[in-house]
């Protein structure tokens, strides 16, 4: 083969899927041959249009929350804990007036410190028990077990 026709023949390899993957052409496959769209280098992908999302406050008068959970029981409260040392309920869209549970007096709050996550097994509602995490006062961390009472909204 004469050296001259190199270069063109490897600029056409080059050049020729860029200018395909520029114009939107991908390959068309029969059904079940293989995959249904081409892998692309990041740098070819056409840009990813996100959805647009905004947050929307369910209640008010939560303080401080870091973390949001349900107990898979079925009964549709959300658990909401608050970092000073509070669990709070949140029923049907509107937050319940008495804590879950308040151990603030136990916990020392704030920064990277305080109640930090609240945990229910599974079967909660037969076992009657969940854990916490928290930080006491004495900057020590704590995984708590606690046992419900018999009102199931409140310890």
């Amino acid at each position: 083969m004469n050296r001259s026709i190199y270069l063109p023949l490897v600029l056409l390899i080059l050049v020729l899927p860029l200018a395909l993957v520029g114009s939107g052409w991908t390959p068309v496959l029969a059904a079940g041959s293989g995959p249904t769209h081409m892998y692309l280098p990041l740098l070819f992908r056409p840009a990813t249009v996100w959805p647009q999302i905004a947050l929307v406050p369910l209640v008010s008068g939560v303080s401080q929350p870091v973390h949001v959970t349900h107990a898979g029981d079925g009964s549709g409260r959300i658990f909401v804990v608050e970092q000073v040392g509070r669990i709070r309920i949140i029923r049907n869209g509107v937050l319940e007036a008495t804590p879950f549970l308040d151990i603030a007096g136990r916990v020392g709050c704030c920064g990277e410190r305080g109640l930090l996550s609240v945990a229910f097994p599974p079967g909660y509602a037969a076992k009657g028990h969940f854990y916490v995490n928290y930080t006491n006062k004495a900057g020590n961390t704590v995984v708590a077990r606690y046992r419900l009472t018999t009102n199931p909204d409140l310890m």
